[in-house]
């Protein structure tokens, strides 16, 4: 259903890859993580998750552990939760703190823009947008390219969107489809990563068969099991 996007499948205590032998599960770095390097080269990856996923944060935490552009600048649109549930992911131990942090978050009130001290060496600063109305696919992308104009152009990007589902529940299919491909464009000219969470039990075939294309591999997280 996915044009032959590599496609992972994370256990709960291990990661399998059903196109590649080359992954070493025993290799999984430490804190708390999955082992991502399965995707190979992959710049556009979804995630596939539950609301009872066991590692919605672990594939989170995967791609700033493990990518090389995490030193760099990172973004997360955090549609689903507020900017400091974010933020935590970076206050945690053992997790390398980006160049430059970025949060752009759905919460209430007007759109407005705040910079608060990040807890790297560098005492690197973190920037936290808000936006009022996420349906308003234009003024979200506008605030992305803002962030991203912002940082220089030689250094890597690693942007996170949690969730589509989120906008699917405000827009239609087609306009959120749009949105991703002039998103991805956008970031295809800078050395950059892109992940994407979507609840697999919030969508049907249709919608999966439309947006799975536009990514190059397919994370799927299983719901936690007590009796595994």
């Amino acid at each position: 259903m996915s044009n032959g996007n590599q496609r992972i499948s994370i256990s709960k205590n291990n990661v399998s890859t059903r196109t590649s032998s080359d992954v070493d599960a025993d290799a999984r770095p430490p804190g708390g993580v999955v082992d991502t390097d399965g995707l190979g080269d992959a710049t556009t990856v979804l995630v596939l998750e539950s609301p009872a996923a066991i590692g919605r944060d672990k594939v989170c935490r995967s791609f700033f552990v493990d990518s090389r552009l995490t030193e760099g600048n990172v973004l997360v649109v955090s549609l689903a939760r507020r900017a400091d549930e974010r933020l935590e992911l970076f206050r945690s131990d053992g997790l390398p703190f980006p160049r430059n942090l970025a949060v752009i978050s759905a919460e209430d009130g007007s759109g407005a823009t705040r910079t608060e001290t990040g807890s790297g060496e560098a005492g690197t600063g973190v920037v936290v947008r808000t936006v009022s109305n996420p349906s308003d696919l234009p003024k979200l992308g506008m605030s992305i390219t803002s962030v991203l104009d912002g940082w220089p152009d030689d250094e890597g990007v690693l942007l996170c969107l949690d969730s589509l589902t989120e906008l699917l529940r405000r827009v239609e299919l087609q306009r959120v489809y749009r949105f991703v491909h002039i998103l991805s464009d956008r970031l295809a000219h800078l050395d950059a990563q892109l992940h994407v969470h979507l609840d697999v039990e919030d969508c049907d075939e249709r919608t999966l068969a439309t947006l799975e294309p536009l990514f190059d591999a397919i994370i799927e997280v299983p719901a936690h099991d007590d009796d595994e």
